[in-house]
């Protein structure tokens, strides 16, 4: 399936595109030095936003803001060059929270929210341009737009439904993989309960709630706002609520993992959603291969480096369960394991003795 897919994206997306080639990379030079520093500005407070929402559903005082940025952007830039993607790198960042002192009870349902929460507060940032974009003549990409909202409006509202009783998310889950030999369903289902009856308590801890609608927001419009900035440094300046139309949409159709990163979903979706909007072939190409750098790109060393002082200080900390054997060796001058010398049968107490007063 991802093979027929890139293969569609070669024969039908680059092949379109190769008579503009050289005057896409002209685009990519249009971009200055300001308006890439701006970009990764920009880019840079987005990735914080994502972790601030992660530092919200933690519990409280179980890792220091920087800690979570850090892992947050070990996981992101992971995420671009690991196989599997989003999955892969969903399960080392896990892995990395638990390391830290995280349960793994937390971990999962810190993932399970923010996989929930982002593509909905997307939608609505969709939905809302949408809504401010609306004219007589609807082109393609708002009239797609408008159909992946609806679907995911669906969607929200089955969730909704399921997550009111865990019960039902747990019988639900449970019947769906009962033909999969391979996969424990009842296991499954009993975890599917749990995350179902977290999620159902989120509307009843509206400061919680508003927070992840607050972060989530802003890292989505930051992102694209790296964006707006880049393409109009290109040499075309898209109005905001078509951008959003076209990012939104782009992004939604991302969040299947078919790709690392989404790369080639993204520049697939997007470069003809700005075409359609009006911008010249060659600065869209120029414009998204350039913030594409920024996005997709420059993650992945910051995530190197990341993982490395990771590392370093999970090195660096005493393991909770106490001192080394060969440490408590050193220090006694005997080895812990030789064992103590028995007592004459005379000095024993006996069973009935106490030990506190004698008699």
């Amino acid at each position: 399936m991802v093979g027929f897919v890139l293969t569609l994206l070669l024969a039908y997306g680059v092949a379109a595109l190769v008579p503009d080639v050289r005057e896409a990379v002209v685009g990519v030079g249009g971009v200055g030095p300001l308006a890439l520093l701006g970009a990764v500005a920009l880019e840079a407070v987005s990735l914080v936003c994502a972790a601030m929402m992660s530092h919200a559903l933690l519990p409280a005082r179980s890792l220091s803001r920087w800690t979570i940025l850090r892992i947050d952007l070990t996981g992101y830039g992971a995420s671009h060059v690991l196989p599997g993607g989003t999955a892969t790198a969903a399960a080392l960042r896990l892995r990395l929270l638990e390391e830290h002192g995280v349960r793994a009870a937390d971990g999962l349902y810190l993932a399970t929210v923010e996989a929930t929460a982002a593509p909905l507060v997307l939608a609505g940032i969709l939905a809302l341009a949408l809504v401010g974009t609306l004219h007589d003549s609807l082109s393609a990409v708002e009239v797609s737009a408008a159909v992946v909202t609806v679907s995911i409006a669906a969607t929200v509202v089955v969730l909704a439904v399921l997550a009111r009783s865990g019960e039902r998310v747990d019988r639900v889950v449970t019947r769906a993989l009962r033909p999969l030999r391979r996969l424990d369903g009842a296991r499954v289902g009993a975890q599917a309960r749990v995350i179902a009856e977290h999620l159902a308590t989120l509307p009843h801890r509206p400061r919680l709630l508003a927070a992840l609608v607050a972060w989530s927001a802003g890292n989505w419009l930051l992102d694209a706002a790296a964006l707006w900035l880049v393409v109009t440094a290109a040499g075309f300046r898209p109005g905001i609520g078509e951008l959003l139309v076209a990012y939104g949409l782009t992004w939604l159709l991302a969040v299947i993992p078919l790709t690392p990163g989404g790369i080639g979903v993204v520049e697939g979706v997007l470069i003809p959603s700005l075409i359609a909007l009006g911008c010249p072939a060659a600065v869209a190409v120029g414009g998204v291969l350039a913030w594409r750098v920024v996005n997709f790109w420059l993650p992945i060393p910051v995530a190197g480096l990341t993982w490395l002082s990771l590392r370093r200080g999970a090195a660096g900390r005493v393991s909770p369960a106490g001192p080394r054997p060969d440490a408590a060796a050193g220090r006694t001058g005997r080895s812990p394991t030789r064992r103590a010398r028995r007592c004459p049968r005379s000095a024993r107490p006996g069973p009935q003795r106490h030990l506190r007063g004698g008699r």
